[in-house]
């Protein structure tokens, strides 16, 4: 037989462990609960759920006219804003203006690449001048192509000063 002491000792850690064991399962469910509810709020008439869109410009500026008002319904393709496009605008006449001087310079180039094509046949001048001349056609080519670009790009963020709503909402 046991001793009265040792029913005892056991007894007293059997009582230990299963209040322990209680209070863990107490904040278990607790920790459950607090996550279900701030994770998945509902009420008995409804569920509440929110699609967030983030509006944000492509180009940088003054915002010049907002076109909607706070918790107004908007369509999609409806004008939100409108960034001011006056420095863009001006951007995009100097992209024009550099565009217009490379175009002017490679007319100049190609012209002097055929004449020096006619003198290289005559010998008048040296293979390797004739070579320049080309060389220098293909760099104002190059030139174009990007003065090209340039004026693409001011006109693309030109266009996206005025923002539009991507959903309904």
């Amino acid at each position: 037989m046991k001793s009265p002491l040792l029913r005892q000792i056991i007894a007293g850690l059997l009582r230990c462990a299963f209040t322990l064991a209680v209070i863990i399962a107490g904040v278990h469910a607790a920790r459950l609960c607090w996550k279900h509810y701030r994770t998945e709020p509902w009420t008995r008439d409804g569920r509440v759920n929110a699609e967030i869109v983030r509006i944000v410009p492509e180009v940088s500026g003054k915002i010049l006219q907002l076109h909607v008002k706070d918790n107004q319904m908007v369509n999609k393709g409806d004008v939100l804003l409108t960034i001011d496009p006056e420095s863009l605008a001006l951007v995009l006449q100097e992209a024009e203006a550099n565009l217009a001087t490379r175009q002017a310079d490679l007319s100049l180039r190609r012209e002097q690449a055929e004449r020096r094509k006619s003198l290289v046949n005559v010998k008048a001048i040296s293979a390797e001048e004739h070579n320049n001349a080309v060389s220098a056609v293909a760099v104002a080519e190059a030139a174009v192509g990007a003065a090209t670009a340039t004026r693409d790009i001011a006109k693309l963020n030109l266009a996206r000063t005025t923002v539009i709503s991507a959903v309904d909402g």
